[in-house]
């Protein structure tokens, strides 16, 4: 299978695309990218930012622009109203990706054995390579513990992990993550009492 977009796979197993590279590969005027997505990604109404999509900021050529991380299903809405072949080829390929994903079957393991694998691969996928183990970004926390959170709910609990950092003299780590760019990472011993103690107080 011929890759024509990169497809990205998100902490939770999620697939998901590049706005831009995405745009580029349907061979729309590079030019009309920031309106072409301010009108179909932005301002879409049948899209949810922080569901269907997340923005953040790149470095291209020297300079600030904006990309976006696209779910498999709204990019594969996107490309079908392209109405070209090209958008056409993209949304088969989509497609073909999620077929040979369903498709592929693990060999049958004890239950506890499985268990024990799926936590270390999503601590691991959690935390970043180059970085202790023990030290996670909030939306690394979240999926190595299937907590669901809002954008505020993130922002306000990393707000509060990095205060306790500071008052325990705690090292807060950096990290680039594709969907945020730069987050911070924490000791797990301080997301954990974060999480406790933001969760007693009533939620967004």
């Amino acid at each position: 299978m011929k890759d024509l977009v990169k497809i990205q796979t998100n902490a939770d197993g999620k697939k998901a695309v590049s706005a831009k590279e995405m745009y580029l590969g349907l061979g729309l005027n590079p030019t009309q990218w920031k309106r072409w997505a301010n009108k179909n990604i932005e301002k879409n109404p049948f899209a949810v930012g922080g569901v269907d999509w997340l923005g953040f900021d790149i470095m291209s050529s020297g300079n600030k622009t904006k990309d976006y991380i696209l779910t498999l299903d709204f990019a594969k809405k996107l490309c079908m109203q392209a109405r070209t072949q090209r958008g056409e080829d993209l949304r088969n390929y989509f497609l073909e990706v999620e077929k040979v994903a369903m498709s592929q079957t693990a060999p049958m393991i004890d239950g506890a054995k499985l268990a024990e694998l799926e936590n270390k691969i999503n601590r691991l996928t959690a935390s970043t390579i180059g970085t202790e183990v023990n030290e996670f970004s909030i939306h690394g926390y979240c999926g190595l513990h299937k907590i669901k959170v809002s954008i505020n709910e993130a922002t306000a609990l990393g707000k509060l992990a990095s205060k306790k950092c500071r008052e325990q003299n705690e090292p807060i780590g950096k990290i680039r993550d594709f969907r945020f760019g730069l987050v911070n990472l924490y000791p797990e011993s301080v997301l954990k009492v974060t999480f406790e103690e933001f969760f007693k107080k009533p939620r967004f």
